[in-house]
């Protein structure tokens, strides 16, 4: 939206959202030269209601949001949400939800969104452009990556989307395989603490309750690998402390249209804390082979059972660990 958003739950603007939607005809720019948001959005009324009412968490920011009307132009209150009530709402979106990942891309004065959606719509792309006026959206000069225009077919819209799927025709739709592919370097830690028979492994529960992983994440710019995953482990999971040793291995996941490598660290777990930027996220502390047992992806599951006899079995004493501590 180009209004400002609302700051307050007490007076929350009434916007008007112009706005057209197209498929891609070919590949954009690459992606990894843009920023992205990640999305995870469902919906409390179902599509055969005038008005939208939409939960979204955008990365780590959560939101309530209202909409009426539909194709081009529609009216929208957008109200920020604190984290617990969107916990508390969530379940109500079951089974009406969307996850993608959202790229911006600068284009003759405009931001083009690309959404990469993934679950059961994995392989649609959509492109979306927002407009200060209706003349705007009219004369806005297209790149020619962009294709068919679906703003008023009702099947696109991502409510239509969370509730039923992919709309007819939508098979045939182009798609970009591998086409996030190189933007994914992640790196992630296997928190432990004690050792030989006493040693514990902590996993956490994925974004939307899915899965037992561990905590990873984009390499974030400026960081190295090992850093960065000190950042995720309290951003996930709420805990902190050193890295031991080198990367004690990798694995790789499909996501987002393309593929994730993660480089995976061994931390000793010396703070853990009662509340953390993520903890809607379950913890669970196990040992490493009920870990593997958990653990859905293969090559994950042997870097956490050969845990016991790889850096925790050459552990220093404490007092003269080395290496990076969060």
């Amino acid at each position: 939206m180009n209004n400002p958003r609302a700051t307050t739950m007490n007076d929350p603007p009434t916007l008007t959202e112009i706005e057209r939607k197209f498929l891609l005809r070919s590949r954009p720019p690459p992606l990894e030269a843009f920023r992205f948001h990640e999305i995870a959005q469902g919906y409390i009324t179902n599509s055969d209601e005038p008005t939208e009412v939409r939960l979204r968490q955008r990365d780590r920011d959560h939101f309530l949001t209202v909409k009426r009307g539909a194709g081009l132009t529609r009216t929208e209150v957008e109200i920020p949400l604190k984290k617990e009530q969107f916990k508390a709402l969530w379940p109500l979106t079951l089974k009406m939800r969307v996850v993608k990942k959202r790229f911006l891309i600068p284009h003759a004065g405009r931001t083009i969104e690309v959404d990469l959606f993934e679950g059961p719509l994995d392989g649609l792309t959509l492109a979306e452009i927002e407009f200060p006026s209706e003349t705007a959206s009219e004369t806005f000069d297209l790149p020619p990556w962009l294709g068919r225009e679906v703003t008023d077919v009702p099947g696109f819209s991502n409510r239509n989307l969370a509730l039923h799927g992919l709309p007819d025709g939508a098979a045939d739709a182009p798609r970009f395989p591998g086409l996030a592919t190189g933007i994914y370097r992640q790196s992630g830690v296997i928190p432990f603490k004690g050792g030989g028979g006493d040693l514990r492994v902590l996993v956490i529960s994925s974004r939307h309750a899915s899965a037992w992983v561990i905590p990873k994440g984009i390499v974030a710019p400026g960081l190295s690998p090992a850093d960065s995953a000190i950042h995720e482990a309290w951003e996930e999971a709420g805990v902190r402390g050193p890295i031991i040793g080198d990367r004690i291995g990798s694995y790789t996941y499909e996501k987002w249209g393309g593929t994730c490598t993660v480089s995976v660290f061994a931390m000793e777990v010396t703070t853990e804390s009662d509340t953390w930027p993520e903890d809607f996220r379950e913890r669970r502390w196990v040992s490493a082979y009920e870990a593997a047992a958990l653990i859905a992806i293969p090559a994950l599951r042997e870097i956490v059972i050969s845990l016991p006899s790889g850096p925790v079995a050459t552990l220093p004493s404490k007092g003269s660990m080395h290496g990076r501590t969060g």
